[in-house]
């Protein structure tokens, strides 16, 4: 998305472009801690305050560290079921975002 557009929304009460990343990247940082066993409380802040570059380098840091917390966690249903969880809100609001883009008339990228 380019920059100028991030605060977009389709409509008035939903989450902007920004908010929608800002969300899934935190909700990655309040999981980990949560799978830690030392959870922290939901404060994501203004979801709106990032830059396209802050977000960039925030989503890299929280998908690093959830690679390895993965990497060095004791394997158990219970943290499998909950990794996928992440996986699946984070693919949820993924779309959301194409879906953003494409109203937008930019083409997503292909992972």
């Amino acid at each position: 998305m380019p920059e100028n557009d991030y605060l977009y929304k389709p409509v008035e009460n939903v989450r902007s472009y920004t908010a929608l990343a800002s969300h899934a990247i935190y909700s990655i940082e309040w999981n980990i801690e949560l799978m830690k066993g030392s959870p922290i409380k939901w404060e994501p802040g203004n979801e709106d305050r990032f830059s396209k570059e802050e977000l960039i380098v925030y989503a890299n840091e929280q998908f690093d560290n959830l690679l390895n917390f993965v990497a060095h966690a004791k394997e158990t249903t219970e943290l499998t079921n909950k990794i996928i969880d992440v996986l699946n809100h984070n693919a949820h609001h993924r779309g959301q975002m194409i879906t953003y883009l494409r109203m937008k008339g930019v083409t997503p990228p292909i992972l």
